[in-house]
């Protein structure tokens, strides 16, 4: 999609695959995490609200699926629930009553009236009968017509949404880090921004968790999709281009995808893994709290 007719647009790209816009997080190894926290400690505190966030967006990044998959419910349900055949009765009766109005010869022929009345009830039937019945209107023809319709703004939204979702999943987990960081080591306070974060991290949770967390290279990679998102407007920055990010991009502009953001989620499930892991004895973040 490379233009319109009111103003000029860069092309962009979108994942065209409907069932890939959803499940965006492994829910059996979150609920294994859920297992392993204390609802009631201060690692529990920042741990749920975290999940709180990624479900949000994981709900938000799916609403490319959701919508044509609740068209296709309340469209089966409203089926369901209606009487076809009062429907065509009712139908019926109220084309007599606006031929009787458009036509008023009708009223003067009593006989001619209840004949077509009954050739109308007639024909309804043979209806009802036949195979011609409703059905229900599939999520699949709803996404195709908006996809090979090429429907802008249903294109543009799908486009927006995952680079929003992908920038507010990583955000969440940005400061998810940085609090249990500094609870972990009694810190006054602590930024992942900070030119000691490393040091912080690593001291919290020992080098390797550090690593899955934050600064090996997997972690490191998305933190800098997430840079060019929001610092470069989606633009493939020079400390990403030496690195396999597996982002689809175009005329350097990143595309992100349901992949990008299930990558991304993928992560941050391990890294929060590891943190519970590590955590399980140490008395900041095993605190209980009110």
């Amino acid at each position: 999609m490379k233009k319109n007719d009111y103003e000029p647009i860069g092309e962009i790209y979108i994942d065209t695959h409907l069932d890939n816009y959803r499940n965006y997080l492994d829910d059996h190894r979150i609920h294994k995490i859920v297992s392993l926290v204390g609802e009631k400690t201060v690692l529990g505190k920042y741990f749920f609200l975290l999940l709180m966030h990624l479900r949000g967006v994981a709900y938000n990044a799916s609403m490319p699926y959701l919508i044509p998959n609740s068209i296709e419910v309340f469209h089966s349900a409203f089926i369901q629930k209606t009487n076809p055949r009062q429907v065509l009765l009712d139908f019926s009766s109220a084309i007599m009553a606006r031929l009787s109005r458009e036509l008023p010869e009708l009223t003067k022929s009593p006989r001619l009236a209840r004949k077509l009345k009954d050739c109308t009830i007639a024909i309804s039937k043979e209806y009802l009968n036949s195979d011609n019945k409703l059905s229900v209107v599939k999520k699949e023809y709803i996404w195709n017509a908006y996809i090979e319709g090429k429907n802008q703004v249903f294109i543009y939204m799908v486009w927006s949404n995952q680079r929003v979702s992908y920038l507010s999943g990583f955000s969440a987990y940005d400061d998810f880090l940085g609090k249990v960081v500094k609870d972990a080591i009694n810190l006054p306070k602590c930024r992942t921004t900070s030119g000691y974060f490393v040091n912080d991290i690593e001291k919290a949770f020992g080098s390797e968790v550090a690593k899955l967390a934050w600064t090996g290279y997997e972690m490191t990679t998305l933190r800098e999709v997430r840079n060019s998102l929001a610092h470069a407007g989606g633009k493939l920055i020079d400390t990403l281009k030496q690195r396999e990010h597996n982002c689809k991009v175009i005329d350097d502009m990143l595309q992100i995808t349901p992949t990008d953001i299930k990558r991304l989620f993928e992560a941050i499930t391990s890294a929060v893994e590891a943190i519970v892991n590590h955590s399980s004895n140490n008395q900041y973040l095993t605190n209980q709290i009110d």
